[in-house]
């Protein structure tokens, strides 16, 4: 259960948001998007610092202001299960070893293949061989 999941199933349901600066709205959950934005109607402030009570009719919070979300249960019970997989779970927790060093480039030795080492450079004559 993602909590974009769980946000989308609280719609039209009665919600508490406690914000970081310590400010906390009750209301009903109207509208909610991926980056957790939501817009409360009939919401009850509590100022953190005075304890004063004041109603709004409509307010809308920055998600990233949200420290606290409290949800009725019956909202748990209603989410739908995922039918999407989540990106990379096939193989998740399965690491790979890799290759061991010199293995990645293939059985090869080090240094310059046979076949070009035999041919001389672009401009340079080829040596020649020694006989005796």
């Amino acid at each position: 259960m993602l909590p974009s999941n769980l946000l989308q199933t609280a719609l039209n349901h009665q919600v508490m948001l406690e914000l970081k600066s310590g400010e906390t709205y009750s209301g009903l959950l109207v509208k909610v998007d991926n980056f957790m934005n939501a817009q409360v109607r009939d919401a009850i402030c509590v100022d953190a610092h005075t304890e004063k009570f004041c109603r709004v009719a409509d307010v809308y919070i920055r998600g990233n202001s949200i420290k606290y979300l409290r949800l009725p249960e019956e909202v748990a019970d209603m989410v739908k299960p995922e039918d999407a997989p989540v990106k990379g779970a096939a193989h998740m927790g399965k690491k790979g070893k890799g290759k061991k060093k010199g293995e990645a480039a293939g059985p090869q030795g080090r240094g310059r293949p046979a076949e070009r080492s035999e041919r001389p450079k672009e401009g340079r004559p080829a040596k020649k061989q020694k006989q005796g």
